[in-house]
């Protein structure tokens, strides 16, 4: 064992000053913590063009040479306990990439340290803040000095960057008993001192645990000013580094909780045993709920054997139903959770759970039941209520019931009446009787439990694909395991846990798992976009269609037989909002079409020759946001609300002829049609488009970061009536490097040609455009301007008996509010009012003024950092998405240089599994 004579300190450098010598502080390193010759491997993860970088080294001074290029660039790690020497062979102090082989488990002598990792809670793949920091140093001072308390010796402290190792010395084998030891020391601490500000992390027991080498830079996202990189180095080491002898190691373990009783026993003297009802009628007062494991932890104010034992006391109840008890204070060692039953209910007696009656059901039911009980069981309606109360009952905005309930290592949220619950409710009750619940039985239960979540639970909002909440975005990736993709401005993680509730629907499907470093622009390879702004909308538009909860316009994908425009479409659901069913075909009825808009996030309608004005009117409520109300199904006066915003998307052959109030929110796309001879078969197609996808998916979610952290710094002039979709849209084009300006002007154009299209099909917008090219202006009466418009449309040969063409003054007035905007866009002035005279005689006026350009139309008055100078000249109808010039930003390159860590674990953002903050977005998990 080495002894240090003196008590060293350090400083820690705070990220911007080198700590000294690099070999200086390695040589420290090296020397505290290894024998010397002994075999060191140092790993380095997500070098450039690697992935893994690793090597052996028994000569410090080779190993710092070979690490020097890579300190402050990646990060570095090294194994804590001595490896086998012939592992030495594989890269002899030398740094190799991609290796065949690094340190496993099996590679390890034996067992020299025991780590205590401490981490400030924050999102995953950056650095603590100063603040954070401080509240590991906090909780890492406690932990130590509690430790203390026990007869542990001192430890060595270290400054790991980010947080704060201890480094207690210790003589195990590497064997399987060390292995659970060293796994429940570090399960006591986390259930002792980790919180949702501070982690104990419970994953560092393995022998060959990677840990960073102390003196390297712990780099995790971007090196800036509230989020530094750090240099770690050791805080102090005492004068004397004694081993921590076993027996206190067993005492910390034997700190975690066991279940006391059998799972799921949820049987007492005839009824239903109640956790939270248990600790109400004995008075205990619980100071904290928190996850813990697979369980609810109730941490108590006062022990109940011993009230000077302040918030040592806790009581656990797991998600198979069994129970714990314990107190850290060590005179309360031996008292369980049967014996706190026999404190505080002195007469009571555990009866044995079913599954255990089922598997030994005589002896065991009648020794465990008091003499005189009754014999009475509950039925299996109270038991399969009982169990649906294990999952977290509340009701959306609409008041209709759900369970979030848990379903392997994820929860799930699911209708309480639907297929998915009701199976898991029966599984949970055969799992504990042996036996099928009945029909009957399981309907009584989802009544009483439908009842319980409507006027017993919260209400929360309940989200499908994508939701805003505080400050980041969230997306569902419709997966197994019920994952998340959260965006912020600091970029985009996987995580299990969101703080939001997500729900799904039958069509709902699996998005792929992002990859990083896609290049959006190889959608463009596999369509045949008519013109360059067209192309450049399109990319726009697949990322910005993820923005949650602003109004998004209708997607037309239009042009000849054979342009592939269900194909288009079945490639940008399946970017958007993965879908079972990719394309729709639209309902005539109200309330059937209604549905399909509320379960799709993205309802992408197929070959559409026209539609109805019902279905216009609810196509467009649904693309703004406006609430529909439809009678539910088997009521005379019930109605049914949906309030959602959807990317809507349509095709067809030429423009619907759906009124104006739709095509007005059009975004058109053209496809012009594929040469025979360029022509591929659509699985070909389709099937290179999933071996893209995961890139293309991440490309999207890259964008949209960037586009966060753009938007703020862009001011915009007049914008289009789709303005929230414009001003993120310009975002996203200066994340994607076209240029605010380039979209903006392309979207305007886009919007021009709409109104040219929907007055060429309009007839009374042609008889005005003919009438005005004979004059510029005209003013007269509703009953003038017909009799003017009837005439020159029989000169035109404009179609006057369509049911388009107003057959009184009246319906004239109601056609020029139609189309009043789209004359605007034309450059044609329609006012309508009263005039002055006694009568207040009815006007209308029409003028023609010179056509408002697009390009005027979009101003910018102030734009941020755009991706290329103002001595740039570019030419918007002629310049591809590749071709733009332009200047990459700082944050790109940061973006592009970006470097993961640690085996790719930031990309999981584990939130706790227990109870979180409880407002209108957040949903409490485990309560009961």
């Amino acid at each position: 064992m080495k002894t240090i004579t003196a008590v060293e300190k350090f400083k820690t450098s705070g990220g911007e000053k080198s700590l000294g010598n690099l070999s200086h502080l390695l040589k420290q390193t090296l020397e505290l913590l290894y024998q010397p010759g002994e075999v060191v491997e140092v790993r380095i993860l997500g070098a450039p063009r690697a992935r893994v970088i690793a090597g052996y080294f028994n000569d410090p001074k080779r190993l710092c040479a070979a690490i020097t290029p890579y300190d402050g660039k990646v990060n570095i790690y090294t194994v804590l306990n001595p490896v086998h020497p012939g592992l030495l062979a594989r890269a002899a102090n030398r740094l190799i990439t991609n290796p065949d082989a690094t340190t496993t488990d099996n590679d390890v002598i034996r067992r020299r340290w025991f780590l205590i990792d401490i981490d400030p809670s924050r999102p995953a793949g950056v650095s603590a803040t100063d603040e954070e920091k401080k509240s590991a140093k906090q909780r890492m001072v406690e932990v130590s000095r509690w430790l203390g308390e026990l007869g542990w010796p001192a430890p060595v402290v270290a400054d790991s960057g980010n947080g704060f190792y201890l480094l207690y010395r210790v003589d195990l084998p590497n064997d399987a008993e060390s292995k659970e030891l060293i796994s429940n020391c570090l399960r006591a601490l986390s259930l002792k001192f980790g919180d949702e500000k501070v982690a104990i992390d419970t994953s560092v027991f393995n022998a060959a645990r990677l840990v960073r080498l102390i003196g390297t830079v712990n780099v995790k996202g971007d090196n800036i000013p509230e989020r530094p990189h750090r240099r770690s180095c050791f805080l102090t080491v005492p004068e004397r580094i004694d081993i921590t002898p076993l027996e206190k190691l067993q005492e910390l373990a034997a700190l975690v909780p066991r279940p006391q009783t059998e799972p799921r026993l949820t049987v007492q003297m005839g009824g239903m045993f109640d956790l939270q009802d248990f600790i109400t009628r004995h008075g205990l007062r619980v100071s904290k709920t928190k996850a813990w494991q697979d369980g609810t932890l109730y941490e108590l104010e006062t022990c109940p054997f011993n009230p000077e034992h302040k918030r040592t006391a806790r009581i656990i109840e797991f998600q198979n139903g069994a129970l714990a008890f314990g107190c850290f204070h060590n005179s309360c060692s031996g008292n369980d959770w049967q014996a706190l039953r026999r404190l505080l209910e002195p007469g009571s007696k555990e009866v044995i759970s079913p599954r255990s009656r089922h598997t030994n059901r005589s002896s065991k039911e009648n020794s465990s039941r008091p003499e005189g009980e009754s014999k009475t069981k509950p039925s299996q309606a109270d038991v399969l209520v009982h169990l649906g109360l294990k999952a977290t009952l509340f009701h959306d905005e609409e008041h209709e019931p759900f369970a979030a309930f848990p379903v392997g290592d994820h929860q799930e949220i699911w209708p309480i009446r639907s297929r998915r619950f009701k199976r898991w409710l029966t599984g949970q009750f055969f799992e504990i009787t042996g036996k099928a619940p009945n029909t009957d039985s399981i309907n009584q239960a989802l009544n009483v439990l439908e009842a319980n979540a409507v006027f017993g639970g919260l209400k929360y909002k309940l989200h499908l694909r994508t939701a805003e909440h505080k400050g980041a975005f969230w997306y569902d990736l419709g997966d197994s395991e019920w994952r998340v993709v959260r965006i912020t401005t600091e970029g985009w993680e996987v995580v299990k846990r969101p703080p939001i509730l997500f729900r799904r629907y039958q069509n709902t499907g699996e998005q792929v798992m992002p990859e990083r470093g896609g290049d959006l622009r190889e959608l463009l390879d596999m369509v045949n976009v008519r013109t360059e702004n067209e192309q450049i909308l399109l990319l726009v538009y697949v990322v910005a269609a993820i923005v949650p909860e602003i109004p998004k316009p209708i997607l037309d994908v239009y042009g000849e037989k054979g342009a592939g425009k269900t194909t288009l479409l079945k490639i940008l659901r399946a970017l958007i909002d993965p879908a079972i069913e990719p394309l729709l075909v639209i309902r005539s009825d109200e309330r059937e079409l209604a549905i399909q808009l509320a379960h799709n996030y993205a309802p992408f309608f197929d070959n559409i020759s026209g539609v109805t004005g019902t279905q216009g009117d609810m196509l467009c409520r649904a693309a703004t946001g406006a609430g529909l109300t439809v009678r539910a199904l088997y009521t005379d006066d019930e109605e049914r609300i949906f309030r959602f915003k959807r990317a809507v998307g349509v095709n067809g052959i030429h423009l619907l002829a759906g009124g104006t109030d739709l095509q007005d929110r059009f975004l058109t796309i053209e496809l012009e049609r594929i040469e025979n001879t360029k022509r591929r078969q659509e699985q070909d197609l389709l099937r290179h488009f999933e071996e893209i996808r995961p890139r293309l998916f991440g490309s999207m979610l890259d964008a949209l970061s960037a586009a966060m952290r753009i938007k703020p710094t862009l001011s915009f002039g007049e914008l289009p009536r789709m303005a929230d979709f414009a001003a993120w849209g310009a975002a996203v084009a200066e994340a994607l490097d076209v240029g605010a300006e380039t979209f903006l002007r392309a979207y305007w154009q886009n919007i021009g040609a709409v109104s040219e299209r929907i007055l060429l099909s309009h007839p009374v917008a042609a008889a005005i455009i003919a009438l005005l090219e004979e004059t510029p202006e005209w003013e007269g009466t509703p009953a003038e301007l017909l009799e003017c418009l009837e005439k020159m449309a029989e000169k035109e040969k404009i179609n006057t008996r369509s049911k388009a063409w107003p057959k009184s003054a009246n319906s004239l007035s109601r056609r020029l509010k139609e189309i009043t905007s789209n004359l605007s866009d034309s450059g044609i002035i329609l006012e309508t009012g009263r005039d002055s005279s006694a009568h207040r005689r009815r006007y209308v006026r029409l003028q023609r003024v010179a056509k408002i350009s697009s390009e005027s139309s979009a101003s910018v008055n102030s734009l941020k950092n755009l991706a290329f100078s103002s001595d740039d000249t570019l030419d918007d109808t002629k310049c591809l998405p590749s071709e733009i010039v332009r200047k990459p930003s700082e944050e790109k390159a940061r973006r592009d240089a970006d470097l993961d860590d640690l085996d790719g674990s930031d990309d999981i953002f584990p939130l706790p599994l227990g109870k979180e903050n409880s407002t209108d977005d957040e949903i409490v998990y485990g309560e009961v």
